[in-house]
């Protein structure tokens, strides 16, 4: 091994422990932070689907009022207010809402 190696080796195994803990230390200590950056604003945007290159539909809160709104290019329409307890089940289900109570909603069918 020449010295240039052996230098490169070094610098690999007292550096890459110092940025592996600046990592985790970044990760444990800013998403606190990111948390409380969003949290005043008035309206949050909690989900953004594309359905097409320029159209968009996103779950929003305005006000603290939950809403599906579509987003166009030339156009924002409100498509559906919803229940506080529909947003609370989005928040906490990773797999978003059931698509189909959506639909009924929308349709003023009765919701179960």
């Amino acid at each position: 091994m020449n010295s240039e190696t052996l230098f490169a080796v070094v610098k690999l195994v007292i550096f890459l422990p110092m940025i592996i803990f600046l990592i985790i230390l970044s990760a444990k200590y800013g998403g606190r932070y990111l948390n409380k950056l969003g949290s005043g604003r008035l309206i949050k945007v909690y989900e953004r689907v594309p359905l097409s290159q320029n159209s968009f539909l996103s779950v929003v809160s305005i006000a603290g009022k939950p809403y599906i709104i579509s987003n166009t290019q030339n156009d924002v329409k409100i498509l559906l207010e919803l229940s506080q307890d529909d947003l609370e089940v989005y928040k906490n289900n990773l797999e978003g809402f059931d698509f189909n109570l959506i639909r009924r909603k929308m349709k003023n069918e009765k919701v179960q």
